[in-house]
């Protein structure tokens, strides 16, 4: 509570001192000058209070309508607070400059002391960014129809290729000019960082390049290229399975021809196995061969059919073998089945 108290005593003497100036007398009405006094002891307390950000409002308030030094330089020392510390060195920089007059009060005194001291201290924080902007096909030769903005304010095109003082912290820069794609950057500055940021301006797709794509994603060769690829693949997949199945068919088919032949030795004697064990081992593997025949034949077929039609529809092979075996084969890009009877 005290020190509230002595906070707004200051505040209530710094001002008192500014309206009571004799020779700084300004052309404005008792009621102007009556607003000002409170609004300023409301911003200078708030300042105080470090709370810039509220003060900013009375405080620019009470300096429109009565102009005083000890004023404009908590305004100036609230904008550096706020870390708008190039508008705060300006501001202070006003203060500096202006003359007072020899019987001026010493708070406006004091004040041009204090924006001194905080000039001094913040110039060096202030950064410093350098905007070079190019064109991608080289040379930039429409400079003067540039439009540069950072943080949604645009800048002189005075400053383009110099150092910029610019406040610490994180900045947007919009660079744009007609025949070319707008070029949008973020940059971060620390506290008197010096850096540069080079923005190049690219040509938008020419309307050939535009159509072009527009009838690539109306029927994607790519993905028709990818389609008949695959196809292929699976063709000549099914043909090479099918041939190793015809080739085992027909290896158990010999297999099964050396059975027959044990069963036709002259004498029980010669034979190595006892004919009910070979005749099975003969049918077994008559069986095995035939269904191997028929599997190969059905899946050879079939790549055959992808490989010439090579569409998305399914494909379709029958095959009927002598002992009554149907096979039957259906083949799509992403299917494959086969079924069969006896």
């Amino acid at each position: 509570m005290c020190s509230s108290r002595s906070r707004l005593i200051t505040a209530f003497a710094l001002v008192t001192s500014t309206f009571a100036a004799p020779s700084y007398a300004q052309d404005a009405s008792a009621e102007d000058k009556a607003a000002a006094r409170e609004l300023a002891v409301m911003g200078i307390q708030l300042a105080q209070d470090g709370k810039c950000d509220h003060a900013m409002d009375p405080l620019t308030r009470a300096e429109q309508l009565y102009h005083a030094p000890t004023i404009l330089t908590w305004i100036g020392e609230c904008e550096i607070q706020m870390g708008r510390l190039v508008a705060g060195s300006e501001t202070l920089r006003q203060v500096l400059r202006e003359t007072l007059p020899a019987d001026a009060p010493s708070a406006f005194v004091d004040a041009q002391k204090r924006a001194a001291f905080l000039l001094e201290v913040t110039t060096p924080r202030i950064a410093k960014l350098t905007l070079a902007i190019q064109a991608e096909s080289g040379e930039l030769t429409e400079r003067e129809q540039l439009k540069v903005s950072v943080d949604g304010t645009r800048i002189s095109l005075a400053l383009i290729g110099v150092p910029r003082p610019t406040d610490p912290g994180e900045h947007e820069v919009l660079v744009e000019l007609a025949g070319y794609e707008p070029e949008r950057k973020r940059i971060v500055l620390a506290d008197g960082e010096i850096q540069q940021l080079n923005v190049r301006l690219k040509k938008p797709p020419s309307s050939s390049q535009v159509a072009t794509s527009s009838a690539y994603d109306q029927n994607p060769q790519g993905e028709n290229d990818a389609a008949s690829s695959g196809y292929k693949t699976l063709g000549w997949a099914l043909v090479g399975g099918g041939a190793g199945f015809l080739a085992g068919g027909g290896v158990l088919g010999l297999l099964a021809l050396n059975k027959k032949q044990d069963l036709d030795c002259p004498t029980p004697a010669t034979c190595p196995l006892s004919e009910e064990s070979t005749l099975k081992s003969a049918r077994l593997l008559a069986t095995l061969s035939t269904v191997s025949f028929g599997v190969g034949g059905a899946a050879a077929l079939t790549g055959l059919i992808v490989l010439l039609t090579g569409d998305d529809e399914p494909n379709t092979a029958l095959i009927t073998t002598r002992s009554g075996l149907s096979l039957h084969a259906e083949v799509g890009y992403t299917s494959l089945g086969l079924s069969g009877t006896f």
